[in-house]
């Protein structure tokens, strides 16, 4: 009996010396390319051809060089027949921003820069948490979403 307890204890020294002696290798890993990942922008959620209860969502993509800059994300709304009034929206309410300067600086959409004010690669808005009705904008109204570096 107390053979084979001396030759599991030499056993576990020796595969504990096995694990030590890799413990300081580099081990490499070599990841496959980055895969490509396809998704609609803009988001309607409404019943075909019924204006009445609808949500919208959209990912604004930000370009390449103004990553992790710090930023604003714009979203507006006007009306076409009346293209000098700008609704801006603050992430719970619209605004309406009577200004002239270009580009409108009343309201910043904080909510949607998250992480200190730095703009993400895709940044997802959600336009109307909930369904409204946009049957009255039908043709007219437009929503404009953007951003912009500090």
């Amino acid at each position: 009996m107390s053979y084979f307890k001396k030759l599991s204890a030499l056993l576990c020294i020796f595969l504990f010396c096995i694990s030590l002696a890799q413990a300081d290798q580099e081990i490499t890993t070599k990841f496959s390319e980055p895969g490509k990942m396809c998704f609609s922008q803009t988001s309607l959620y409404a019943e075909p051809n019924k204006f009445n209860n609808v949500m919208l969502n959209h990912y604004l993509i930000v370009s390449k060089e103004n990553h992790f800059k710090a930023g604003d994300v714009f979203v507006g709304f006007r009306l076409k027949s009346q293209p000098q009034t700008l609704w801006l929206y603050d992430g719970v309410n619209w605004l309406i921003n009577n200004s002239t300067s270009n580009p409108p600086n009343a309201i910043s959409l904080n909510p949607f820069t998250h992480l200190g004010q730095f703009l993400q690669p895709v940044i997802p808005i959600s336009i109307s948490n909930y369904p409204i009705d946009v049957s009255a904008y039908i043709g007219d109204g437009e929503i404009l979403v953007g951003y912009g570096l500090r």
